[in-house]
């Protein structure tokens, strides 16, 4: 049930996956409107939360910033070694169980100034998971490569 050889797919899954290309039928070339979905396998907490690229600007001196970091952190270590992966899903599956903790230790590190990079990075956020659900929404054939 756990064991490290799940780590390379389950990080890939949580931190490096996007999204994939929709192509028309029998093509796997010429793209389709909306040109893009997600990955029902998983997909990058990064790029489902753009906000939380702004963890590299915390300041991680301050106690409770380290103390969401870490156990945002002990949470996510099992669940990457773990043989579970879900179904069909947007996101990543399981980054709801470490995710509360990670804006935690972003509202600490910011100290409530979100700025215009933070309000930008939340409506961009909006805007590429709405365009990524949009073949669900239009009920439009899979045809994800």
């Amino acid at each position: 049930l756990f064991s490290w050889q799940h780590f390379p797919g389950n990080f890939y899954r949580a931190v490096l996956a996007g999204p994939v290309p929709i192509f028309a039928a029998g093509s796997q070339i010429t793209h389709r409107f909306p040109y893009l979905t997600f990955d029902g396998r998983g997909m990058s907490w990064l790029l489902a939360w753009p906000l939380l690229w702004l963890l590299l600007r915390v300041d991680c001196r301050r106690p409770l910033v380290r103390q969401n970091a870490v156990t945002a952190g002990a949470i996510a270590l099992p669940l990457l070694v773990s043989f579970a992966h879900g179904e069909h899903q947007y996101g990543y599956r399981f980054a709801f169980d470490f995710l509360p903790f990670l804006l935690l230790a972003l509202l600490a590190g910011l100290r409530g100034r979100l700025g215009r990079t933070g309000q930008a990075l939340i409506v961009i956020g909006g805007l590429f998971n709405a365009w990524l659900t949009l073949p669900v929404l239009l009920h439009l054939p899979a045809g994800a490569g």
